[in-house]
């Protein structure tokens, strides 16, 4: 097992580049500690003081409206903190005016900004020996293979498809034109169903077939961390969102959705823009996966940022009555609404409002409202929802 492991760490920077699109050669041989080390184990993450522990408590957050300062808003006790610094958000951060319009971006009235200088990609540099990769669990003498989990059936049937689907659409691109040390790639697929214990099954799968996971999504992937870590499996994932997988050791992930970090740029927009109407604000949330632990750690952040919620309610999967949760908003004359999870839920909120003749000032959804299929299948019911961003959209490349 020691000597998988080390095979696997050795090569897991390789397999990284591999995703990214900038792999010149493989075989690289690096020490599973120090892999440790670049999953987090030896720092914080951005913004903000023990941001890479879950559950930490960040400093004081700064009086609403003050200008953007490092920082972040800590969370409660017993809570995963609720903390970030001002990073892109609704209204302010990275490329956008302090109305929340988007900015002109770094890069001005061009293209994607450039880089320069020593390590900035030519695409010219010398291939590393391929001596350094060696057969071991998923890799042959023709294969590298590679695995990927993704909730494609569930309470939300093919919520992370897609995440799954680009992966098999990479390996086929990178297949026909190019290979790793005379080895193609291979796909291994898991449904992870929207559950830890398909997580877990999945986990125990790759663990025993493949060398490395690659692009899987859940919304209940603390399931399999574990079994991740003790096997050495690297797993290079689309998004990690609980934070089990986030203390995984061996887990690295394109974004990291960490509960103890959350960017109070956008309750400070709020609280800016609209102060009559963050003065009685509501959290709504799917009571399932990581979208409890998340969406109480967004409440505390804004409390601590201008937006005074008052009334935090989970509701079910299996719950399709929304009509008792909006005549509780009713009732406490709530003008900010905030849901977080899948889309389609969220349309089941818009549409119990509008048939009660309820619409708050503000109804607000994070990024995965962020879907053609949202303003689909919701029509006039979800006709004003605002949305805030983490991170730089792909129809505004100047800002990303």
């Amino acid at each position: 097992m020691r000597r998988t492991r080390a095979l696997r760490g050795s090569a897991l920077i390789a397999i990284a580049t591999v995703v990214l699109l900038v792999l010149t050669a493989c075989g690289s041989r690096v020490d599973p500690a120090t892999v440790q080390t670049l999953a987090g184990g030896g720092g914080s993450g951005v913004g903000a003081p023990g941001a890479g522990e879950p559950g930490a408590v960040p400093g004081d957050a700064a009086a609403p409206g003050e200008p953007g300062d490092p920082g972040s808003a800590g969370g409660a006790p017993g809570d995963p903190a609720a903390g970030g610094s001002d990073g892109p958000g609704a209204g302010e951060g990275a490329g956008s005016d302090s109305d929340g319009s988007g900015g002109s971006g770094a890069s001005g009235s061009g293209g994607p900004p450039s880089g320069g200088g020593a390590n900035a990609p030519g695409g010219g540099g010398q291939a590393a020996p391929c001596t350094g990769l060696r057969n071991t669990t998923g890799i042959t003498d023709d294969t590298i293979r590679l695995g990927n989990a993704a909730d494609v059936s569930g309470p939300v049937p093919g919520i992370f498809a897609s995440a799954q689907e680009a992966t098999r659409a990479y390996i086929a691109f990178f297949n026909s034109r190019s290979d790793l040390c005379g080895r193609k790639l291979e796909l291994v697929t898991a449904d992870s169903r929207s559950d830890n214990g398909a997580n877990e099954a999945a986990a125990r799968q790759f663990c025993s077939q493949v060398f490395a996971a690659v692009g899987s999504m859940s919304a209940f992937d603390a399931g399999g961390a574990s079994s991740t870590q003790n096997c050495g499996l690297p797993d290079l994932r689309a998004v990690a969102v609980d934070p089990a997988r986030n203390a995984c050791r061996t887990c690295f992930s394109a974004q990291a959705v960490n509960s103890a970090i959350v960017p109070r740029s956008v309750p400070r927009y709020f609280a800016r823009k609209y102060p009559d109407s963050v003065k009685r604000a509501a959290t709504l949330y799917v009571n399932a996966g990581a979208a409890p632990v998340n969406a109480r750690s967004q409440a505390e952040a804004w409390r601590r940022n201008g937006v005074n919620v008052i009334y935090e309610a989970p509701i079910d999967t299996s719950e399709f009555n929304y009509a008792p949760y909006v005549q509780e908003l009713k009732n406490r004359g709530v003008t900010w609404v905030q849901y977080v999870g899948p889309y389609q839920f969220a349309v089941r909120l818009a549409q119990a409002m509008q048939q009660q003749s309820y619409k708050p000032d503000l109804y607000v959804l994070d990024v995965t409202g962020y879907d053609p299929r949202y303003v689909e299948s919701g029509g006039s019911a979800v006709e004003g929802t605002r949305l805030w961003v983490p991170v730089a959209r792909f129809e505004r490349p100047q800002d990303n």
